[in-house]
């Protein structure tokens, strides 16, 4: 960058000396070759540099971090399509092209340490346009707000340096609101051309929205006489129509005749989303602080509480208004505010170390509680301590529960140590560490000697071999335990961790030999890591001579089971045959009954027949003997017609319903004798059924109601449902009914959603008690022994049902308020093997 040009009077000289010595900004100039000309005291406080060490003296290259300027060399090189090596060129590559160049660099101080910059290069020109030099204005980010604060309140001492500033800046007159001058900085930060902005309404640069607001603060403005700064953020319009954040600063500025302001704008659009990012941050803080679980506080380095989360209140049983802006001698008492300050006092002597120290607070109860105070110092922007951060940690019930811990552990001494089993354990060193008083008794070794030991093998074996808790030790790897104990050996059933296994141990017992029973298990601590091996051990001797007494009588007890299970085989084939022979009797009643109704029910047609016959055959008689004496009239001959007429009428309808007798008993009688399978009408085989039953039910006071559609369509079995009806119907008058009792009995048949049939049988009869409902199927169980009840009825009913015909019976019987009878058939039957009347045929 080159030399400021001599200035053209000692006034302006020293004008310019102020305003580069007073300015917030670092200020660097340079010749084009990059040599330092100008180097205010902004930038020495910032680098530490002396400006007589640096003028003349060096380029800026040592104030950046080498990496960086590599780094942004190949970005401005894509850019600007150029190769741009790194060095002083990096820095004034945009500016020397007209570009905005304004970006953010670590600066690196003359200490070494490293702050973050914002670096905004101008070139320098004459008015012949010859590039002299570079202006670089230097901003630490960090102090960003407070800086242009400073600038805004001196703008009127950079009127001079307008055109060359590089942050943008425009005069507008504010009646007309008409845009008096802009600089180059502005013109590059809107994106407009000098013309394009000259006489244009300030708004043109306004987001519309927020238009209104800015009209109405120039409202405001144009009254105010005062000299005093006005600040204000906006949303304002680049010429492509995007919007950025930006903050003006402006002041009363008086141009000729006309009321004017002058306008320092900043963009923000960094800093907004910055600030935005900050408070999502603070609010993300402040919610993490209040989710902690742990009470958490902090202080001011007067020690006054400024904040805690809802934990710390909790602990304590207090309100923050008990808290905030007081210290700890307006809350503690004497004696343990005097231990928190002092805590407090090292933090702050020592603010770089994280302080941990053991102490007590008072709960909200009043009682006292053991914690863990975590205190660490805050620093503020400038680095200063500020105060101090706290966390604790309530210890008290982790106190108890180690004492707890403690004293449970030398209880399970005590109880390892008693124990009747005899137990050792050994570490992760294969030492014996405890050896109790029954391995004494059953092993015959005192424990001092084998306390502290690695031979838990000699209690054993008569030769060195690891014991099972060595193994266990040593990995409880299961090839290696089984190649040690053999397929005795297996994991343990409760602990997948443990094996067990048991052997004889002939040098126990002074060389009689002991059976055993051992298990052993690791020991882990509480990162599961194994620390040792518990081994357990039962004397089983006695059990190993029972087991072989037991085994001789076994064999003994095993074939007397033999001999008595081949009689029992003998006597269940004798009694499964003498069962066939009783349900095959018990369904030849069932056809007996229907025999015997359906021959009372004959004698009526066919004494009907008999009594027109013997009537007519006297007719026939007179007749012929009319005939014979030729004294037969025409009268008599129509007499005897007629009467000829009506005895064949009567003689054919009696006939008829004889005809229809034998024929439901015959098709009934025909399914009850044989299992066939055949396709019906579920509603023709119940009206079979019904007609077979018809006669026997006039000899009784009891209504049959029967309600089922026709269309059903069964392929099944019709004498094994037929048989359970009856059985029914049977059941119902056997033991349904009281003596001279006038019943209901009611069968209805429809078919269910997902197709089967439904068949329900009930009586309106005495009922069955839950005792006799429970045994109603069982075979032989009847309420009327001795007198006409066999107990096979439903036991038929619930094998025909769930056997032959693949469906389910359920019964619902209650005192004094009948039976009823739910059957669910599928209507087709499974198929199986079934035997009927001549052998043994395949259904279906």
């Amino acid at each position: 960058m080159a030399n400021i040009p001599d200035p053209v009077s000692s006034h302006a000289a020293l004008l310019h000396a102020a305003i580069l010595d007073h300015s917030g900004y670092g200020i660097i100039a340079t010749t084009p070759e990059g040599v330092i000309t100008v180097f205010n005291r902004a930038a020495e406080r910032m680098l530490g540099y002396r400006a007589e060490e640096v003028i003349h003296q060096l380029t800026p290259a040592p104030f950046h971090d080498p990496q960086e300027v590599v780094a942004r060399a190949a970005e401005f090189s894509a850019e600007l399509g150029v190769t741009i090596a790194p060095g002083f060129e990096v820095f004034v590559a945009r500016a020397r092209r007209g570009l905005p160049n304004e970006y953010e660099w670590s600066y690196i101080r003359k200490d070494g340490s490293r702050f973050r910059i914002l670096l905004s290069v101008t070139a320098l020109r004459d008015e012949q346009e010859v590039l002299i030099g570079f202006l670089g204005m230097v901003v630490d980010v960090t102090e960003r707000l407070w800086a242009r604060r400073e600038l805004a309140e001196r703008e009127a001492q950079y009127r001079q340096l307008f055109e060359d500033n590089p942050n943008a800046m425009l005069l507008y007159d504010i009646d007309s609101l008409s845009i008096l001058a802009v600089n180059d900085a502005l013109l590059q930060l809107y994106g407009y051309t000098e013309p394009e902005l000259i006489g244009q309404p300030l708004h043109l640069l306004w987001a519309p929205d927020e238009c209104g607001e800015l009209m109405r603060l120039i409202g405001l403005l144009r009254n105010d006489t005062s000299a005093a700064t006005f600040h204000q953020r906006w949303r304002n319009v680049r010429k492509g129509g995007q919007e950025f954040h930006v903050e003006t600063t402006s002041r009363r500025q008086s141009v000729g005749e006309r009321r004017a302001r002058f306008v320092l704008v900043h963009e923000i659009s960094d800093t907004v989303r910055v600030e935005r990012l900050a408070e999502d941050q603070a609010r993300f803080l402040n919610q993490l602080l209040d989710a902690l679980p742990m009470p958490v506080f902090y202080k001011d380095r007067a020690g006054n509480y400024l904040g805690a989360n809802p934990a710390y209140f909790n602990l304590l049983g207090l309100s923050p208004e008990h808290f905030l802006g007081r210290t700890v001698d307006q809350i503690a008492g004497p004696e343990l505010a005097a231990i928190y300050r002092a805590a407090d006092q090292l933090v702050f002597d020592q603010p770089d170390v994280a302080h941990v120290y053991t102490s007590q607070v008072r709960d909200g109860a009043g009682d006292l509680r053991d914690v863990v105070f975590h205190k660490a110092a805050f620093r503020d922007h400038q680095g200063r301590v500020a105060g101090l951060i706290g966390i604790l940690i309530d210890i008290t019930e982790q106190r108890r529960a180690a004492q707890a811990l403690r004293e449970s552990e030398a209880r399970l001494m005590q109880v390892l140590h008693n124990s009747p089993l005899p137990i050792f354990v050994i570490d992760d060193q294969h030492r014996v560490v405890l050896w109790n008083l029954a391995c004494e008794r059953v092993i015959g070794i005192p424990a001092a000697e084998m306390l502290g030991t690695r031979d838990a093998w000699r209690a054993f074996y008569a030769e060195p071999r690891p014991v099972m808790a060595d193994l266990i030790v040593s990995g409880g790897d299961e090839g290696n335990v089984r190649a040690l104990y053999g397929l005795q050996c297996a994991r343990s059933a409760l602990n997948p961790e443990a094996f067990e296994a048991e052997g004889f141990f002939p040098t126990l017992a002074e060389g009689e030999g002991r059976w055993l029973y051992f298990s052993a298990s690791p020991l882990r601590d509480a990162e599961g890591s194994v620390v040792g091996a518990i081994e357990t051990l039962v004397d089983i001797t006695e059990r190993k001579r029972a087991e072989a007494e037991a085994r001789l009588l076994t064999e003994d007890l095993e074939a007397r089971v033999l001999a008595r299970t081949n009689e029992l085989a003998r006597a269940n084939e004798e009694l499964r045959q003498a069962m066939g022979q009783l349900v095959q009797a018990e369904k030849l009643a069932s056809l007996g009954t229907l025999v015997a109704g359906v021959a009372h029910e004959l004698n009526t047609p066919l004494g009907n027949m008999r009594t027109v016959a013997s009537s007519f055959e006297h007719r026939l008689q007179a007749f012929a003997a009319a005939l014979a004496s030729n004294s037969l009239r025409r009268s008599m001959l129509d007499e005897f017609v007629a009467a000829a007429r009506d005895a064949a009428g009567i003689i054919e309808r009696n006939a008829q319903r004889a005809t229809e007798l034998i024929g439901d008993f015959k098709q009934v009688a025909v399914d009850q004798t044989s299992t066939r399978r055949r396709e019906f009408d579920l509603a023709k085989v119940i009206d079979e059924i019904h007609g077979a039953l018809r006669p026997r039910l006039r000899q009784t006071p009891h209504q049959l109601e029967m309600s089922v559609p026709s269309g059903i369509m069964m392929d099944s079995y019709p004498g094994p449902l037929e048989q359970v009806l009856l059985n029914f119907f049977n059941n119902s008058l056997m033991h349904g009914f009281a003596a001279g009792e006038a019943g209901l009995i009611s069968l209805r048949a429809g078919v269910l959603d997902d197709g089967r049939a439904e068949l329900v049988y009930a009586d309106n009869g005495q009922g069955m008690d839950e005792a006799t409902a429970a045994r109603a199927f069982d075979p032989f169980f009847t309420t009327r022994l001795g007198k006409g009840g066999s107990g096979l009825g439903l036991y038929i009913v619930f094998n025909l049902v769930t056997g032959v015909l693949g469906g389910e019976v359920v019964m619902d019987s209650r005192p004094g308020e009948g039976t009823r009878f739910r059957l669910v058939l599928p209507r087709v039957a499974p198929v199986q093997r079934v035997t009927d009347g001549e052998g043994e045929a395949h259904a279906g």
